[in-house]
């Protein structure tokens, strides 16, 4: 007997395609068309749901969040193990949200992400191909960095 897990796994999966049907189902408005209260309302709850999941999968990574005065944040140890299975669902949550959003306000995610990706390529040296690191291990913009066309990406004039 197939389990609908498995069958989940050997089908293609869209996960904006996926979005689009929960969003119908679940009555979820569009961004664009929205007046400006029912904007209002829409950009906060997305806020809402994409700090909420972030903040989960940076608990199940083992870690506070403390936000401080100047929007910035300060990450603690709580000492609590990170369960794999916990962590997927952590992250499957926060791509939700995210591609959720995308869905709501009407971002074409692939293009914007794929644009995104080829700018974050072009961090590398040239020369060695290496990237050059941040004190917390974050890439840093290397000679060769050339920023994302989003605008590209949303529209399909690229630059």
């Amino acid at each position: 007997m197939t389990t609908p897990n498995t069958l989940l796994h050997r089908q293609k999966y869209d996960p904006l395609h996926s979005m689009s049907k929960w969003h119908a189902r679940a009555g979820q408005k569009a961004f664009i068309g929205a007046d400006e209260k029912e904007q209002e309302k829409i950009k906060f709850l997305r806020a809402k749901l994409i700090l909420e999941e972030a903040l989960e999968v940076i608990e199940e990574l083992g870690y506070d969040a403390v936000f401080t005065r100047d929007h910035n944040f300060e990450l603690s140890a709580h000492g609590r193990d990170t369960s794999y299975e916990n962590l997927a669902k952590e992250l499957a949550d926060l791509k939700v949200v995210t591609y959720g959003t995308d869905e709501v306000f009407d971002i074409p995610a692939y293009p914007v992400f794929n644009e995104v990706m080829r700018s974050n390529f072009s961090k590398f040296d040239p020369k060695t191909g290496e990237p050059e690191y941040r004190f917390d291990g974050k890439i840093l913009k290397g000679v060769a960095y050339k920023a994302p066309d989003i605008n590209g990406a949303l529209t399909g004039n690229w630059r």
